[in-house]
């Protein structure tokens, strides 16, 4: 009998897992989409994409594939916020991972531009005040 219920309990798990690696899968698949996809279509795309990284995440809490998958949603959307807090949950679960390393490069970098961006901004307004 105790042999039964492990069988089941292992099944149910293999059947979690692949679940949450069929979702994280199809996340990934719909970001490659939103590359070359019109503007709108590609927020949708990339929106789709977090929410079926966050079922993995959901059905597989320690999936750090679909935190990884989330923060890259994230940080193609523009979202840097939601892609910092993905990334951390990812180096919670493995903080030794090379994947996690190179997507905490590519995220300081979005930072970096955005900040050059809205100093250029600032300073552009800041000369047509002063003018």
């Amino acid at each position: 009998m105790a042999d039964l219920a492990w069988g089941t309990s292992s099944a149910k798990t293999e059947t979690t897992t692949a679940s949450a690696k069929a979702h994280n899968n199809l996340a990934v698949t719909l970001i490659a989409e939103a590359e070359t996809a019109a503007a709108d279509r590609r927020k949708a795309l990339l929106q789709e994409a977090r929410t079926h990284a966050g079922e993995a995440t959901v059905l597989y809490p320690n999936y750090n594939d679909g935190f990884l998958t989330i923060a890259l949603s994230c940080a193609r959307s523009g979202d840097l916020d939601c892609a910092a807090a993905a990334l951390e949950r990812a180096r919670a679960i493995q903080p030794g991972s090379r994947v996690l390393q190179a997507n905490v490069k590519y995220l300081s970098q979005l930072y970096l531009q955005r900040a050059v961006q809205e100093a250029g901004n600032g300073s552009a307004r800041n000369q047509v005040i002063a003018s």
